[in-house]
């Protein structure tokens, strides 16, 4: 009989936990320093910060070698047709793929480091920074196309030090973070303005982040990676609240898409790699309304775990046998202290009958 209500028990919270993590997959690993990847047709291209090169893989093909393009240290890479575009510290350069022997060309020169691009048509985005925490930053505007290759000044004045920009229409969503801060400080943000406005302001969507790096949208989500986790919002709603897509990752950076599967970088040096996550998986979350308002951290947890809403309030931990191992009252910084209770399986469940799934490690 107590088997059998273990079972049912068990089944039922199974049930009603929506999964925290989705399912990675290593596609190239052994890399220095991956920071930045972009996608076009079946070629994925990356750098490896460490040893300053750029080079490529086919995604079609199982266990691609990377085939290397260009000795060049890169602060982001966006491709348009046959040529790719670089920033390399205080320039943009033109990459020719086309090319058997790829060279660049400079498109237009800062006195500033280069530390943000995004292509929106031919109008080419950068954001221009500095060292000194005291400059702000600018963003500005070329046509790719044009003779004239003037930068034109859109606003200055962001938080100085901006990892990635991406583009959805005309609004363009930038993620930054303050130039003195490292993980830990949670002063991370995402902004958004629309590029077609004759005076664009800057508008806060999400705060408080830790340290995020890359940005990347599809079908309505924005994801972006904050060590060690890739989360995502939707943007169709008002006030976002980041839902944790995968978890355990290894210092993730950037984030594209091919087709409907995500790709992202882990930069480890020396063991680096480019991972993805399926669009199946991604697909399966949507469906199952992954984007829950509740949900915790870490997981595998060995001291606390943190809940990420302050509408709950009290709270049951079951073990997998059903037995409630701890019961109590949300404190105020969000943490349930775990480090009594024998590693394993358990249910997180509170009084409106939210149930999340953690491991003790």
């Amino acid at each position: 009989m107590k088997k059998k209500y273990f079972l049912i028990f068990t089944l039922y919270l199974l049930i009603s936990t929506k999964l925290v993590n989705a399912q990675v997959i290593d596609i190239v690993n052994n890399l220095s320093l991956p920071f930045h990847v972009t996608i076009n047709n079946n070629n994925l291209y990356f750098d490896e910060d460490d040893s300053g090169i750029i080079s490529k893989i086919d995604i079609t093909i199982t266990n691609s070698s990377p085939e290397f393009i260009i000795g060049q240290f890169s602060n982001g890479l966006i491709i348009s047709g046959n040529y790719m575009y670089n920033a390399d510290y205080l320039s943009v350069k033109k990459i020719d793929l086309s090319s058997t022997l790829s060279t660049s060309t400079t498109l237009v020169s800062s006195d500033r480091r280069i530390i943000g691009i995004a292509l929106n048509g031919n109008d080419f985005y950068y954001v221009t920074s500095s060292n000194g925490s005291s400059i702000t930053s600018k963003l500005f505007r070329i046509d790719i196309n044009s003779t004239n290759l003037t930068p034109e000044l859109i606003f200055s004045g962001l938080i100085p030090k901006t990892f990635d920009m991406v583009f959805s229409g005309n609004i363009l969503y930038i993620l930054s973070t303050s130039i003195a801060s490292g993980p830990g400080q949670n002063t991370g943000k995402i902004y958004k303005v629309d590029v077609s406005d004759s005076n664009p302001t800057i508008t806060e969507i999400i705060t408080g982040l830790d340290y995020p790096r890359g940005l990347a949208i599809n079908n309505n989500y924005l994801y972006f990676s904050e060590e060690p986790y890739i989360k995502r919002i939707n943007l169709t709603e008002t006030n976002p609240s980041a839902t944790i897509i995968a978890s355990g990752l290894d210092n993730p950076f950037d984030l594209t898409f091919g087709g409907n599967d995500l790709y992202f970088t882990q930069a480890s040096d020396g063991s680096g790699k480019i991972s993805k996550i399926a669009s199946e998986t991604l697909n399966t979350l949507e469906f199952d309304n992954f984007d829950r308002k509740i949900y915790l951290y870490p997981n595998p947890a060995d001291q606390y775990i943190v809940v990420n809403s302050f509408s709950v309030n009290r709270y049951k931990i079951y073990s997998i046998y059903g037995k409630i191992t701890l019961n109590g009252k949300m404190k105020s910084n969000n943490k349930i202290d775990i480090q009594d209770i024998e590693n394993g399986l358990y249910f997180l469940q509170f009084e409106n009958g939210e149930v999340l799934k953690f491991i003790k490690k």
